[in-house]
């Protein structure tokens, strides 16, 4: 029943598919297990940005704190086990952490945003070592360049990452997808644009140019990638660990317009890492990106949530998510119904699991100070942060 087609442009498969899935819709209701950071709980765990949330194998559930700097451990009912981490430079210390994940061997590694350090951790939350990103062999420029998110492959890292040179025409960023080694060297650009700027016409965040890949991707642990390479438009880029590409996965799809709120919200956002810098200029888009994450599941498809389906979701349902088989054929689309809302927490889907981090763009907001008005931090300090886990 799949109304598609597939043709071949320069050598790659494109698997052009229609806006309605083969298979129809779906809705999955979610059960609630349990929640952390109750707000009328004068006990309950603090939380600051929840960065981050992984899982093992036992169901013990990780959460990355960027704010305060440590990795919680939960158990399947939401018990405390361990923490790893805390904020600082020396062993087993870090700071300004933007993701986490887990290891094979049971180690857990974070990854420091500037400069950009890999921080190891043993399975006990003991110190393992750290190191540093490098993106060649010329040691000078390893310590201005920006790591923002780290994935197991295997032994080895899928990494996103920005790497800054200052020359004579300015500063030049690479900003980058690929894999590492253990020791922090990039082995591999999975894709990669660079832009210019002219430093003296002051700093500019293009929101279209820095949110190409960024938190936009997944990876499978065999090493197959598959991320948008635009802003606009809804491309799914499929590659191996080596940057060699294999497929391209297109759907039709209606841009969604941000509404007034929604454009002022993503400016304020920006503006507080334009506060960082001289004269900055901050441009955000009148639409919100087509795709919004990529989720490879286990059993071969790959999840997509679009702006659709986070920014316009029905009340009562935590995201809509068009299902892909392994081909690149979009087969259905999955509803998420629970406790939370899209626009204002983060989803978490995990193998059987889904958590809701509650109050999560009024953490960021308030950690950056991004033009957050006195009642709305009010709000957030009433609200707090909670971390809710549904079953699927």
């Amino acid at each position: 029943d799949w109304a598609g087609r597939e043709e071949v442009r320069d050598g790659i498969r494109h698997v052009l598919n229609p806006a309605t899935p083969a298979e129809g819709t779906r809705e999955i209701e979610l059960r609630e297990l349990w929640t952390l950071g109750d707000p009328e709980d004068e006990e309950a765990e603090l939380f600051g940005v929840v960065a981050t949330i992984f899982e093992d194998d036992a169901d013990n559930l990780y959460l990355l704190d960027s704010q305060l700097s440590e990795v919680r451990v939960y158990d399947s009912q939401g018990q405390p086990l361990r923490s790893m981490g805390r904020l600082g430079e020396g062993p087993g210390e870090f700071q300004n952490a933007g993701d986490a994940c887990r290891l094979p061997d049971g180690r857990v590694v974070v990854a420091q945003t500037f400069p950009g350090k890999l921080i190891y951790f043993n399975a006990d939350g003991t110190p393992a070592g750290e190191a540093t990103l490098q993106l060649n062999e010329t040691a000078p420029t390893q310590s201005f360049n920006v790591l923002t998110e780290v994935r197991s492959v295997g032994e080895r890292l899928a990494v996103t990452c920005i790497g800054q040179q200052f020359g004579e025409a300015g500063l030049t960023q690479e900003y980058i997808l690929g894999v590492c080694d253990p020791s922090g060297m990039l082995a591999s650009r999975v894709f990669t644009h660079a832009m210019q700027i002219d430093i003296s016409q002051g700093y500019p965040f293009h929101e279209a140019e820095t949110s190409r890949v960024t938190r936009r991707w997944g990876v499978r642990s065999d090493g197959t990638f598959y991320t948008p390479i635009e802003y606009h438009g809804y491309q799914i880029h499929v590659f191996d660990a080596n940057g060699n590409p294999q497929m391209v996965i297109e759907r039709e799809f209606d841009s969604v317009p941000r509404t007034p709120e929604e454009r002022q919200r993503v400016e304020d956002m920006f503006a507080g890492f334009a506060r960082q810098m001289p004269n900055a200029q901050v441009h955000v888009e009148s639409v919100h990106a087509d795709i919004e994450s990529i989720i490879p599941r286990n059993d071969g498809s790959i999840w997509v949530l679009t702006s659709a389906g986070r920014w316009r979701a029905s009340e009562g349902v935590l995201g809509v998510y068009d299902v892909f088989d392994a081909g690149g054929r979009f087969v259905e689309q999955v509803s998420l119904r629970g406790p939370g809302d899209p626009e204002e927490d983060n989803i978490v889907v995990l193998r059987d699991r889904v958590v809701v981090v509650g109050n999560f763009m009024g953490s960021v907001s308030s950690a950056m100070g991004a033009g957050a008005e006195d009642e709305e931090d009010e709000a957030f300090e009433e609200q707090g942060v909670t971390i809710t886990c549904l079953e699927m």
